[in-house]
């Protein structure tokens, strides 16, 4: 019988706490002000539903569809970053690719045939302010020449901090946008004895169009200027000439096609 009293009053206990917490969040709800009827939801772009549109106790629960629920502006300002895989064509200046086909000469190498190289890299970007990205990239590409012991080849690489400015176009899916990489590199000319190495500064501004397909996707049109500052140099064997240094000074002009995804 004890037992059974117990039980009955904390059965009574608990039922009354929670009408008591009920009727709480009851009084809550109704104090709530409506923000679509104040200046600041009315700016905000917020919409509350009323209560009775929600549930109506003498009758089932209504479904409502998810757009009609409350709308905040945190998917406007949410931080919004892309990555980037890139290609880039860089033609090579007659005079660069007849310094590095004398120095192969010299070391019985046979001379470059293609007059181009093709850059691939990566690259990283996070919107700050409204139009501005900032972030990072390198790339790096490659050449080669000649057989087994008569090989040459050449490898440039590449990379810092990179930034953006979009310029709209009245275009929801289209955009200008301009801007410039900032840092290092390093060159390597190679032959089966002799070897050219030298590490540079690089600046390379550019421009170009930007495609967007949806929120995730996009595709980027872009011609630039690289330019290199030597910082040191080192060598090994006979691979060196006069006017050579100062002849691979990177002045080029790059193409670029690059494949973006994240937040547009």
């Amino acid at each position: 019988m004890q037992y059974k009293l117990r039980f009955s009053l904390l059965l009574l206990i608990v039922l009354s706490s929670i009408n008591s917490y009920a009727y709480n969040e009851n009084q809550n709800y109704d104090q709530i002000e409506n923000p679509i009827n104040t200046q600041q939801g009315a700016e905000d772009n917020h919409y509350l539903l009323p209560r009775d549109s929600v549930a109506n106790k003498n009758q089932e629960s209504n479904i409502i569809p998810s757009a009609y629920f409350e709308h905040t502006s945190w998917l406007d300002n949410r931080r919004k970053e892309n990555g980037e895989l890139f290609m880039k064509y860089v033609p090579l200046q007659s005079f660069q690719k007849s310094l590095i086909n004398e120095q192969f000469t010299a070391n019985c190498v046979p001379s470059f045939k293609n007059s181009s190289i093709i850059f691939l890299g990566i690259g990283g970007y996070q919107l700050i302010g409204k139009n501005f990205y900032f972030g990072g990239a390198a790339s790096g590409g490659y050449m080669e020449t000649g057989y087994s012991d008569k090989k040459g080849s050449l490898f440039i690489f590449y990379g810092g901090l990179d930034f953006l400015y979009q310029i709209p176009m009245g275009i929801p899916a289209c955009s200008l946008f301009c801007g410039s990489l900032i840092g290092a590199g390093k060159l390597n000319l190679l032959s089966e004895k002799n070897m050219y190495s030298k590490l540079f500064w690089v600046i390379e501004p550019k421009t170009g169009i930007q495609f967007i397909f949806n929120n995730e996707v996009a595709i980027r049109l872009s011609g630039s200027y690289l330019l290199s500052q030597d910082i040191s140099s080192d060598r090994k064997g006979s691979f060196i000439a006069d006017d050579f240094e100062s002849g691979l000074r990177l002045r080029n002009l790059v193409y670029s096609l690059s494949f973006n995804w994240g937040d547009f």
